[in-house]
């Protein structure tokens, strides 16, 4: 008898821990960044945070370890409302909002470490043609369109995570900011200024 029930409990146990969540992958909304082939020039890193400018004193919003010239680091599903404003705080009055209440956390930063000094930026881009990438989060689905004299916007964001494309073209003094990151980006490890 005492065998049965013990079994039993086995087997109720093994059923109930198979119905748990896999906790292994990221949760669903978050955005998992990959980085590799990081040349940081002999410079001893061994974390990379990733925190949400221009609020660079904050606590990382994550964090992940530098190994082997590269990191793979999960951004939250979600961020805090006090990293949050308004979109239309950022844009100039000539551009079209599709929501005027969308918010969004600007620009998040992937700062390298090693253990607790700060070592510089890693950065996406395309570097001989003054396009970086950045990543910012957005409430809820909008669009931001339209240019001024010396930029120009296309933002076509989903709600969560984003990358766009910012182009600066130094010839005309004209920046473009873009969802669409162009081909041949690549990873790099810069110096603080």
């Amino acid at each position: 008898m005492k065998t049965s029930v013990w079994i039993a409990a086995t087997i109720a146990a093994s059923l109930v821990a198979g119905c748990k969540k896999d906790k292994t992958g990221p949760e669903p909304g978050a955005t998992v960044i990959t980085a590799s082939g990081i040349d940081t020039g002999g410079i001893a890193i061994d974390r990379v945070d990733a925190v949400p400018y221009p609020y660079a004193s904050s606590a990382p919003i994550a964090s992940a370890p530098f190994v082997s010239g590269g990191f793979s680091l999960t951004l939250p599903a979600w961020i805090d409302d006090a990293f949050l404003y308004p979109a239309s705080d950022d844009l100039p009055d000539q551009i079209t909002l599709s929501d005027p209440q969308a918010r969004w956390a600007y620009d998040i930063r992937f700062d390298a470490y090693a253990g607790n000094v700060f070592k510089g930026h890693i950065v996406l881009g395309k570097f001989s043609g003054n396009v970086t990438a950045h990543w910012f989060y957005a409430d809820r689905k909008f669009s931001a369109t339209g240019a001024t004299s010396s930029k120009t916007y296309d933002y076509r964001l989903e709600k969560g995570w984003n990358c766009y494309a910012e182009t600066n073209d130094v010839m005309n003094d004209v920046n473009t900011y873009s969802s669409t990151i162009p081909d041949g980006v690549s990873w790099r490890f810069e110096t603080p200024d």
